[in-house]
C-alpha cells in the first residue's frame, strides 16, 4: 500500500510529519490497554520511539522557499 501527499504553498521553516494508519475508519488511533498503538504509525524520518510519540526534535525537517521534498515514511503495525 501507498499514498501520496502534496503540500502547496508552505512557508519556510521547520516542520515535522506523523501519520496514523486509520484502519478501522473511526478516525481516532486506538490503543490497547498499556496505550501501544494498535494500528500503524509513522514520523517523518522514520524516528518511532519504542515507549513514547515520536519527538518533534527527531522528526523535524527545514523548508527553504520553493523546496520541492519528497519523504517516504514507513508505517510501523
Amino acid at each position: 500500500h501507498s499514498a501520496t501527499l502534496v503540500f502547496s504553498d508552505v512557508r519556510p521553516g521547520k516542520y515535522a510529519i506523523s501519520l496514523i494508519h486509520d484502519e478501522n475508519n473511526n478516525n481516532e488511533l486506538d490503543v490497547n490497554f498499556l496505550g501501544i498503538p494498535k494500528e500503524g504509525i509513522g514520523a517523518s524520518n522514520n524516528i518511532l520511539p519504542r515507549m513514547s510519540a515520536p519527538k518533534f526534535d527527531a522528526s523535524s525537517f527545514l523548508v527553504h522557499s520553493n523546496d520541492a521534498l519528497v519523504f517516504e515514511i514507513k508505517i510501523k503495525y
